[in-house]
Parts: C-alpha cells; structure tokens; sequence
C-alpha cells in the first residue's frame, strides 16, 4: 500500500501496509469508492464551501500525479481524502446543522426507505452475522444475550417509524447536512465527505448518544435549540432505539471477522444502564413533543 501510495501520490507513510498515515498536522486516507471524476471534483468543491463555516479547519481531495481525484487499486477505486488534524465541539456540528439545511422538495428522504435499510440490517445480523459469530462459549452466550435485546429494540424502532408513516406521512422534512456515522468528535469524521449525508439532523443526535459522546442529559438539553415538532421528536426516538453500535460490531465481526469480544460483553453489562436512560429521554419526548408513547418503557 505504500508503494500505491507514493506512485500515485508522491507520500512516502511509515507503515508498509496502512492505507491511512498522518502527515505535518493532517491525517490522509484512501475512501473506497464508485464517484466520477466531476463528482469527485463537487465533493472537493463541497469541502471549501463547507470551510467558509469552519475556517480554522482543512479539509481536502488530493488529486494524483495524473490530476485525477479517483485512482484504482488492487481494491477497487479510491480517492485520497485529507483533513487537517482538530478536534470537534458540539457547537461545530450545531452550525452545520443550521447552515447547510436542505430545500429540495423533489428527493425528499423517506421514512419508508429508512425502514427498508433497518428491516434489510435485521436480516442480515439474524441470518449471517450471527450465525458466523465463532467465539468462546462464555463469550458466546454473552453475545446472543446482547443481540437478542438488541434485535428486540430494532423491531421496537422499525413499528415506530410505521406509525410515523401514520401519523405525519412518508416524508422527511427538515433535512439538512449530516454524517453515515458520527461516532468520533474528530475532524475527519466530522469532514470526510465519503461521510456525508442529507438526512434529519436528529440522525446525529442521536448516533453522538449511542456512541457514549454526549449523555441523556446533555440530549435533552441540546434539543431546544433544534426547535423540534412532534415528527422530528419521534424520528430521533426511533433512532434512539435502533441498535446501531451493536450491529456495526456484528457486520464488522461478519465482513472483516473483526474480534468483537469485549465490546459484546460490555454492551451486555451495560444493557440496564442503557435502558434507564433510554427511559428518561422517552418519557422527556413525551412530555415536551407529545411523541407517541411506548407502554414496556413507561411501566
């Protein structure tokens, strides 16, 4: 991969094999992708525009030698992403959120579409990653315990998003500049535009929360200034409840037979924890959104 690297590039990382280094202050990685080279260029383009809002951050596409954006590897087409080393604050992702909201009417995000993804993510995580899962049997049964609350969860949170499609319609209004996975307060994370996407702002909210970055109480108190009505308040619960961290380890353990031990037998420790605050942040919706309420979580 160095080689790769430096033919195509002219960077020179320590490590043979990373596909990822860092450099006088910023990090570089190669993002697998299928883009064209105009899209590539928006993307590039997208980025400076991004900065206007965050001046003090870098981010950029690196063309190669050829004064390409994309290049072809042993794996497939890559593009060399760099961001500027920093971390993120909560207000970063607030501005974000507020100045890059989306207008078009015509590709509105549909809940019904958000439903396929989660019905499809279930299927996969009942049919091949857990049945691929080869561990210790103590480890093993840990993980069909978490799994097993989680699936529960993920059913919970796809017959919430069928009674939003009741409720409020299939789609989804406030739009605006987010992220696939917003698990780190990193800039690459918060920059790589391989990692942005157009959806509710409560997408975020809510992976910051299951990623243990921001508590139930800092949830509750970030989410007046969003202004949110009813709908908006029941998208971010139904996210809340879908076990996203718990899969991603699943599909990971599944695709790259990732070791996953540990992080399954903490999310198992830390199920009743989860729930108490799962709790408070329901009944709080409940009371200021007037979300609808689920019976098992108010007993």
């Amino acid at each position: 991969m160095r080689a790769f690297i430096f033919d195509k590039y002219g960077y020179y990382p320590n490590d043979e094999y990373a596909s990822e280094f860092d450099y006088q202050g910023w990090h570089f990685k190669l993002e697998l992708n299928n883009k064209t080279e105009q899209e590539l260029k928006e993307y590039d383009d997208f980025l400076a525009n991004i900065l206007n809002y965050f001046p003090m951050m870098g981010a950029k596409l690196i063309l190669s030698r050829e004064h390409k954006y994309a290049s072809t590897s042993e794996f497939g087409q890559v593009s060399l992403v760099a961001i500027k080393d920093d971390e993120i604050a909560l207000d970063d992702v607030f501005v974000m959120h507020m100045n890059f909201r989306s207008t078009n009417k015509e590709n509105r995000l549909k809940v019904s579409y958000l439903q396929t993804l989660w019905e499809n993510k279930v299927e996969l995580i009942e049919e091949k990653a857990l049945p691929s899962l080869k561990i210790d049997n103590y480890s093993y049964i840990k993980a069909v315990e978490s799994v097993t609350h989680a699936l529960g969860l993920a059913e919970n949170a796809i017959q919430y998003l069928s009674d939003a499609r009741l409720d409020f319609g299939d789609d989804i209004i406030n739009t605006t500049l987010v992220h696939k996975r917003l698990n780190k307060l990193d800039a690459y994370t918060f920059l790589n535009p391989f990692n942005l996407v157009v959806d509710s702002p409560m997408r975020d909210l809510a992976e910051l929360y299951k990623a243990g970055l921001i508590s139930s109480d800092q949830l509750i108190n970030i989410l007046p200034s969003y202004n949110l009505n009813t709908f908006d308040a029941t998208l971010l619960f139904a996210r809340l409840l879908f076990p996203t961290k718990i899969f991603d380890l699943f599909e990971d353990h599944y695709g790259i037979k990732k070791d996953i031990k540990v992080e399954v037998i903490k999310y198992r420790e830390n199920i009743k924890e989860m729930m108490v605050d799962l709790k408070k942040v329901h009944l709080y919706l409940i009371n200021f959104y007037a979300i609808r309420p689920i019976s098992w979580l108010i007993d």
